[in-house]
């Protein structure tokens, strides 16, 4: 929960009481291609990138109808896997349409399946049983020659089954997560190569955990434990990325946004409310990239030389925090580079 997951530059809410999402919930045939800030991304992206970004970007173009289908099992019993996907797209003159959509199963790996785990009491579970159906949708369209307009839409239903078995009872525990995310946002050209994005994303992510406790030898329940968990989020961004001025290496560019962004979480254990609160800041970062020596220019000892510097305040809940961020790219040759990144993250 380090770690940032994006979807086409937008953030998705969390899921269950961590900062993680669950990112194979995104369809993979509609995916183009994965970024990854490899370092801390506080400066840029704020408290949830500590460890990084990783960024799923999907396919922009995409014409006719993709079908697939994949069927799998562990020899010894178990894992079953099933897999189902469609993928269809159009393109137009002003624009382009892609919608995928993905069902996935496989059965659990139960401990009487494997030699080594015999003694275990029953029923319990190596590996989790789950079922998965999740649809996407990303449009963009033209309207006129300098502004287009984004929509991405993610619907996901996961169920999740694992159990864990004692001498008298085990626990079945079932788990089923429904997520969504809309996220639409406005592209405008302005002169100078600059480009001002407006956009906006919202998400919702509910799990409904059921854990009963059922008598072993007459399968009675004796108890119920029901638990819940709900994130809701929203961001609004306004950022603006061009060229400053140009130097030996290449355009001297920046970027620049603000934005307001909120988390919103719930649990509850039975008909109790255990955490009802949430967060919000509002934040302002630049970015800005110097690119001082390319090869061209034929200087000895040194290929490529690039500065970047990055900052970002946010003023939330949790009070106000400036993060800064400095990086290097060196490359005495065209076979090789020397990178080094100093910056400052923070969690909330």
């Amino acid at each position: 929960d380090a770690t940032l997951t994006l979807l086409n530059g937008h953030r998705m809410s969390y899921g269950g009481f961590s900062q993680a999402v669950d990112i194979s919930a995104i369809p993979i045939e509609a995916v183009q291609r994965i970024e990854i800030v490899p370092d801390g991304a506080s400066a840029i992206y704020g408290s949830d990138a500590v460890g990084g970004v990783a960024n799923v970007i999907l396919k922009r173009d995409f014409n006719g109808v993709t079908v697939g289908a994949r069927y799998g099992g562990a020899t010894e019993g178990g894992l079953v896997t099933r897999e189902y996907n469609a993928t269809a797209g159009t393109t137009w003159a002003t624009g382009g349409l892609i919608v995928a959509g993905e069902k996935t199963s496989n059965d659990p790996i139960y401990s009487d399946q494997r030699d080594y785990t015999q003694s275990r009491y029953q029923p319990s579970t190596l590996w989790q049983g789950s079922k998965l159906r999740s649809g996407l949708l990303s449009l963009h369209q033209s309207l006129g020659d300098a502004v287009e307009l984004h929509l991405d839409a993610l619907d996901s239903n996961r169920n999740i089954y694992t159990a864990l078995a004692y001498p008298a009872v085990y626990y079945p525990y079932n788990v089923e997560t429904k997520t969504t995310l809309l996220a639409p946002s406005l592209e405008i050209w302005l002169p100078g190569d600059w480009t001002l994005t407006l956009s906006g994303a919202m998400g919702k992510e509910k799990n409904s955990v059921a854990q009963p406790t059922v008598n072993r030898a007459n399968g009675t329940i004796t108890s119920e434990g029901l638990a819940g968990y709900r994130n809701k989020s929203q961001s609004y961004e306004i950022g603006a990325e061009g060229p400053l001025f140009t130097l030996p290496g290449g355009e001297a560019r920046l970027a620049v946004g603000v934005g307001y962004r909120s988390n919103d979480y719930l649990d509850t254990y039975g008909n109790s409310i255990g955490t009802d609160d949430g967060e919000s800041s509002r934040f302002a970062y630049a970015e800005l990239n110097l690119p001082l020596v390319e090869s061209k220019q034929g200087i000895g000892g040194i290929d490529r030389l690039e500065l970047t510097g990055a900052i970002r305040s946010e003023d939330g809940d949790y009070g106000r925090v400036t993060t800064p961020k400095l990086g290097v790219i060196y490359s005495p040759s065209a076979d090789v580079s020397l990178k080094a990144s100093w910056g400052k993250s923070f969690k909330a």
